[in-house]
């Protein structure tokens, strides 16, 4: 068959608008100076034939291919090349599906591209060279505002293929990438509204667990699948990947957040980083070193194993986040906390390992000075004791440490890996807030772990036992790491047991005081009262002197002499008559209130300012499980 030259005359220089109409959008484009060369053209089956052209794109690109063809079977082997062809026209197939426009990109590449007829029967293509997608950039079709774009997209050592379809390439390079998220004033976000992906049947977002104050830090494992839940779906058959190296370079990502007032924007810059051996094989790992900043001075670091590709996914990475200033995020203190954000910087590390669809993680947040400042108005915001929750969980170094590990199964449809951290660290701040002194417990000891918000005396006495020191060591240790926190003391009494107690204490003074006097008559008088010890065989002597110095009126003969009594009778006269008034009741609650803050500032541990003694309350509360209404009762400012 003779050759065929110049099929476009040369009066003939655009074709006009052809239109793809199996596309969600027309893809409209047009050919210009179209040049094609095609010799040798048969239907004989096996006959080769041989094509060159080449043609302009839509007035701006160019493009040439040349090799060999056929028509039976119909295939090509083709020489490609083409450079700086604009997407924009074409974007019905570069972004399908999707609510975004092209305002601009262009497509430059070389190689070999392979058409012929699969195993299927159906068209079977292959690609191998090397691919440029420039300067492109995709706009949000509601907004007209930027959505995402990027300085270079490369791909060489590229072979890919449909039918099947097929990924491999020596090295991506992407440069320049940049996004812009944004959540807008109602709540949803920009992301949402262009994939425009609706919620599945029947999943419905659950409402917020109000936080337990007695929920543990350390842990929080999901609540186990329904026996009744279905067996996951077969996974879907994997697309084969292989990409050697992914090379990201000078990456940004926005946010911007106006649903919160006043508004939150925040900006993810000099993302860099490297993939290599990314591949959706079975059994391959891929190793991830990310670095970027955010604000251009909050280092972020990500490094790890992952298999994000392959049917059943892969991770082992570790990220860190240094040094985030807080006071940007105010307006999201301000709302759920009430108050702006003074000063204070955060630094996160976590780590993740995922295998088997079982997760296993790692979170840990360090809070460097961090303090509240003016007061917000806000109906949304707590009415906890929030800064009494950060003066507990800062250190004596100003730090908050907070841990929350995690484990979980991908299986779960109630387990999100974002809504239990912060779940986690809701209970926490509402454990310090509402049970601030069973928390100090769990960190500092005392017993066991017991609850610190009090210590019980004997009846009657204001002298404090091994077990209440033990208690008040612990406290010591709290106040001495938690140098915010200002300590509260409220002394207690029993109207019932109390004044029985002051009687025999008062009454065992009287006896030492007898003894005493002997004693200073020998020259070996004690510092106090309080040291004597009158021991049994001289209890009865004292006793009967003590009796005899009392002024109350006792039983007499008919001579109105005093009469002789038995011991136990002369106990009970003398306790009868001691008298023990509300005052001294209130005395004794000062008494056991000073008597903590003299122990507490003599450890050294505690300053003498950060004790204060209040006013004994006028009945006492409730009695606690277990405890005694003899107490001194703590609270924390």
């Amino acid at each position: 068959m003779p050759g065929i030259q110049g099929l476009a005359p040369r009066g003939i220089r655009r074709l006009k608008e052809p239109a793809d109409r199996d596309c969600d959008r027309r893809a409209r484009y047009a050919l210009t100076k179209l040049n094609l060369e095609l010799r040798n053209l048969s239907t004989e089956r096996g006959t080769k034939a041989t094509l060159a052209t080449r043609f302009g794109v839509d007035g701006r690109g160019v493009a040439s291919a040349k090799g060999p063809v056929g028509l039976n079977p119909i295939f090509a082997d083709l020489s490609v090349d083409v450079k700086k062809i604009d997407l924009v026209p074409l974007q019905a197939y570069v972004l399908p599906s999707v609510r975004l426009s092209l305002a601009r990109g262009a497509l430059t590449g070389a190689g070999r591209l392979a058409f012929g007829e699969g195993a299927n029967g159906k068209a079977k293509l292959v690609y191998t060279g090397n691919a440029l997608v420039a300067g492109l950039l995709a706009v949000d079709d509601a907004t007209k505002l930027d959505f995402f774009k990027w300085e270079t997209f490369s791909l060489r050592g590229m072979r890919a293929g449909f039918n099947p379809v097929f990924l491999e390439a020596s090295n991506l390079d992407i440069s320049g990438l940049g996004c812009d998220l944004t959540i807008e004033a109602d709540g949803t976000t920009n992301l949402s509204k262009v994939v425009g992906k609706p919620a599945p049947p029947g999943e419905v977002e659950e409402e917020p667990e109000p936080a337990s104050a007695s929920a543990t830090v350390a842990a929080a494992p999901p609540a186990p699948p329904p026996a009744s839940a279905p067996a996951a779906p077969a996974a879907a058959e994997v697309t084969p990947i292989r990409i050697d190296t992914l090379t990201l370079r000078n990456g940004r990502i926005g946010l911007a957040d106006h649903f919160i007032q006043p508004n939150y924007a925040a900006t993810l810059t000099d993302v860099t980083g490297r993939m290599t051996g990314l591949s959706s094989k079975a059994g391959t790992v891929a190793q991830l070193d990310l670095r970027g900043s955010l604000a251009n001075h909050s280092p972020l670091t990500v490094t790890g194993s992952v298999n994000p590709l392959a049917a059943t996914a892969f991770a082992d990475v570790r990220a860190s986040f240094r040094d985030i200033d807080l006071p940007p995020f105010t307006p999201y203190s301000g709302k759920y906390a009430g108050y702006a954000i003074a000063r204070g910087a955060i630094t996160m590390e976590v780590s993740y390992k995922l295998q088997n669809r079982k997760l296993s993680a790692q979170n840990r947040f360090l809070v460097d000075h961090f303090e509240f400042g003016d007061k917000i108005e806000s109906p949304t915001a707590t009415r906890l004791p929030v800064k009494l929750a950060v003066s507990l969980l800062k250190d004596r170094n100003g730090v908050i440490d907070v841990d929350l590990p995690i484990e979980g199964s991908l299986d779960d449809p109630k387990f999100r890996i974002g809504k239990i951290i912060w779940k986690l660290i809701g209970n926490l701040v509402v454990k310090a807030a509402t049970a601030p002194f069973a928390l100090i417990g769990q960190l500092f000891g005392g017993g066991g772990g017991a609850d610190l918000s009090s210590v019980d005396f004997a009846d009657g006495s204001a002298a404090l036992d091994d077990a209440a020191k033990k208690k008040l060591d612990a406290l010591a240790k709290a106040m001495e790491n938690r140098p915010g926190l200002t300590l509260e003391a409220t002394g207690r009494f029993s109207e019932d047991q109390d004044p029985p107690g002051l009687r025999r204490l008062r009454f065992e003074r009287k006896l030492k005081a007898q003894k005493l006097a002997d004693l200073a008559k020998k020259g070996e008088s004690p510092a106090s009262v309080d040291d004597v010890v009158v021991d049994e065989k001289e209890h009865a002597d004292y006793l009967a002197k003590a009796y005899k110095a009392e002024k109350f009126d006792k039983p007499r003969n008919v001579l109105g002499i005093a009469k002789s009594l038995p011991p136990g009778e002369m106990e009970s006269l003398m306790l009868a008559n001691i008298p023990v008034t509300n005052d001294d009741l209130r005395q004794l609650a000062f008494a056991r209130a000073n008597a903590v803050k003299d122990y507490l500032i003599g450890s050294g541990k505690v300053q003498v300012a950060r004790v204060f003694v209040l006013e004994p309350g006028r009945t006492p509360p409730e009695r606690k499980e277990g405890g005694r209404g003899s107490r001194v009762d703590f609270s924390l400012r």
